[in-house]
């Protein structure tokens, strides 16, 4: 995911600021409402982290419904 982040903003796609990234561990310690998931399994792989956080088996995070 990192590469093809850097990919992106090499060819001028994507415009990332700096100290805006996180690995999981930083994104475990931040607020909820600073923090923008992005993970793969387009698929619906078992192992794929989409999959597992839809299900509720990516342990550092969860998913829970938007309060108005």
């Amino acid at each position: 995911m990192r590469e093809n982040i850097a990919i992106g903003e090499e060819l001028g796609y994507l415009r990332v600021p700096d100290n805006t990234l996180a690995d999981l561990q930083e994104g475990t310690r931040l607020p909820e409402d600073e923090i923008l998931l992005l993970c793969t399994g387009s698929q619906g792989e078992p192992m794929a982290a989409l999959s597992r956080l839809a299900l509720g088996k990516l342990k550092e995070f969860h998913v829970e419904r938007e309060t108005p």
